[in-house]
């Protein structure tokens, strides 16, 4: 750093000490016009982001051979399922037809989602009854009365527990 450059930071934090914005600013963009010009080596950003990619480690050659063979031997099956397709009609049962079998998915499509909406709904009355208690618990005067209910209710259940021992003890 030269002197010329060393002065005009010194003036520019000289500046920035008194809270002279103007001034500070010259001074700045005038120490800093005085740098040389940095430039990353070519090449710098894409060795940068290979360097931050997460390592790749690529598939075992078995595997990826198996799936090839696996791909090969699924195309040869269906191959040979569309060149014997015809001959299928001459068997002595009845094959099913293409609109036989979409509307059995569609069957099972429909029943699979009325058991999931069953599901559901059980678990929106659910979601509706916690949701009902934990506004009832949000005050304190309903927290009280829930407390007393179910201190009423624990009674109850003991008073009746009591009865039912005493009426089957034998007389």
């Amino acid at each position: 750093m030269d002197r010329m450059t060393k002065h005009e930071i010194e003036s520019w934090l000289a500046a920035e000490a008194a809270g002279d914005e103007t001034a500070a600013e010259a001074a700045f963009g005038a120490a800093f016009a005085r740098m040389p010009r940095l430039h990353p080596a070519p090449g710098f950003a894409e060795r940068v982001a290979w360097a931050a990619a997460p390592g790749t480690v690529g598939a075992p050659a078995w595997s990826v051979w198996g799936g090839r063979l696996a791909l090969a031997a699924s195309l040869a099956m269906a191959g040979l399922a569309a060149a014997f397709l015809p001959a299928l009609r001459a068997l002595p049962f009845d094959a099913p037809s293409l609109a036989g079998l979409l509307q059995a998915g569609v069957g099972v499509f429909a029943w699979v989602a009325e058991r999931l909406a069953a599901g559901l709904a059980v678990w929106e009355f659910l979601a509706r009854i916690g949701s009902a208690v934990s506004t009832a618990a949000a005050t304190p005067q309903a927290t009280s009365a829930l407390i007393g209910s179910a201190t009423l209710s624990a009674l109850a259940l003991y008073s009746l527990n009591r009865m039912l021992t005493l009426e089957r003890r034998p007389r």
